[in-house]
């Protein structure tokens, strides 16, 4: 749902409330949408993935950093998706086990779905979402290819390295072991990767960074912070 979320960001203010972004969808159909039930579904589906709502803390983060750093919307909207998501986070070990170039396979990621997740999953179901999340993964440059999707380095910047940063912190993650966030994890980072990555979001103002004799201090910048009512 990448495209849907640019376009929507496109097309209404960012700070736009929940009525007016229902309005937009469903009566407006600025996601232009084939038919009654397909603005609905969609409307449904973001509601769920992305809140669509001010009153919710990350959401004011992630419509933040979306609106402010256009070339990283992917891997911004797959953090954002996977902070709300179960079964997106369970195909995650799946995905981020394969080596580059190894072929993603369906029938792989229904069965990682099935041991997962409770029983009350119909085989249909688990294909059609297993089909969903390979095409969340291909959105977010993980994955490449239309038919046959194989592993792939995805890449990243200052802002969605913050905001994997922030989220690490959201479940208990501190210092040090925040480079061991299921979030960070996500990013295919290098060591050299995330170091110039902790430099540049350093000089950004995203965040505030500090090594010495093996000990890292890791500080969210005041407005992300504030942002997400912390």
């Amino acid at each position: 749902m990448l495209q849907e979320m640019e376009l929507l960001f496109q097309n209404i203010s960012p700070d736009a409330p929940f009525d007016t972004i229902k309005d937009a969808i469903i009566n407006e159909n600025i996601l232009n949408k084939k038919s009654i039930s397909g603005r609905n579904k969609t409307f449904s589906f973001l509601k769920r993935m992305y809140g669509l709502d001010d009153s919710i803390p990350l959401y004011r983060v992630f419509r933040y950093l979306f609106t402010h750093y256009e070339k990283e919307h992917p891997t911004l909207t797959l953090l954002y998706a996977l902070a709300r998501d179960k079964s997106l986070r369970i195909s995650a070990d799946y995905i981020l086990s394969l080596d580059c170039g190894t072929q993603a396979r369906k029938d792989d990621l229904i069965q990682t779905l099935t041991q997962n997740l409770d029983g009350s999953f119909t085989d249909k179901t688990l294909k059609s979402m297993a089909e969903n999340l390979l095409s969340s993964w291909t959105q977010s440059g993980h994955l490449i290819g239309k038919g046959k999707k194989n592993r792939t380095k995805s890449t990243s910047g200052p802002a969605s390295f913050t905001f994997a940063l922030y989220l690490g912190t959201l479940i208990g993650f501190g210092g040090v072991m925040l480079m061991r966030s299921p979030f960070i994890s996500i990013l295919d980072l290098s060591d050299t990767e995330r170091d110039e990555l902790f430099h540049s979001a350093s000089v950004m103002g995203l965040i505030s960074y500090k090594s010495a004799g093996g000990v890292i201090e890791i500080t969210i910048s005041d407005l992300i912070r504030s942002l997400g009512g912390v």
